[in-house]
């Protein structure tokens, strides 16, 4: 790369690193004089409480989908998906036609 090439490119990343900022004193900060009630430590075990008794989930359980409780036992499932798959009864991966995305997002129909 020589001289007038990296010149160009440096004046081109400057220009493009501008359009990103945000307006000059657009920035606000609310100052309160906010005064707590409670210590650090009973927020962080009602936190925990919360947690334990399934009332608030950590942010690794996002999406995630509690186990269903059933009577039926593992090998007879297994059974009746291989005899659907034997019948053809079953759908292939690509036959999938509404995907379930994020919560907050509708279905997707491929």
């Amino acid at each position: 790369m020589n001289a007038k090439q990296l010149i160009v490119l440096a004046t081109l990343a400057t220009a493009a690193a501008g359009s990103f900022a945000g307006p000059i004193g657009d920035v606000s900060v609310e100052r309160s004089n906010f005064v707590s009630t409670r210590a650090r430590a009973e927020v962080q075990a009602e936190a925990r409480q919360a947690r334990h008794t399934g009332e608030l989930m950590s942010a690794a359980d996002e999406g995630a989908v509690p186990a269903a409780a059933t009577s039926v036992p593992r090998a007879a499932v297994k059974t009746d998906v291989l005899q659907a798959r034997a019948k053809g009864e079953l759908a292939s991966g690509g036959d999938v036609v509404a995907v379930a995305l994020h919560p907050a997002r509708r279905f997707r129909v491929n």
